[in-house]
């Protein structure tokens, strides 16, 4: 049996002039805040701080980062994605000519 459980999120996104932001999300009466910076890239596209909330209400992880997906449009969407660096150093051995 299926159900038409929906959740119903509302979020508010300030980006200010300094490159921080001010970010409030709410679903099931619980509302949560978060305080970060932004930045933009050449092409336009404007990354969050780890500090930016996903729809869970939860900051992003270390290994997670959020960015505009298309900056030229009017609207702002987000998308949140695992980054593909490594969390650790990585060291390769090179060698050496003789």
């Amino acid at each position: 049996m299926h159900s038409n459980l929906r959740l119903e999120v509302s979020a508010t996104l300030v980006l200010n002039a300094d490159h921080s932001f001010d970010q409030t999300l709410a679903h099931d009466g619980v509302a949560n805040h978060a305080n970060g910076n932004w930045s933009q890239l050449a092409d336009g596209t404007i990354e969050f701080s780890n500090a930016f909330l996903k729809t869970s209400g939860e900051p992003l992880r270390g290994d997670e980062s959020a960015s505009s997906m298309d900056p030229k449009g009017s609207n702002l969407q987000i998308e949140i994605s695992k980054s593909s660096h490594a969390t650790e150093p990585v060291f390769y051995k090179r060698l050496a000519f003789q």
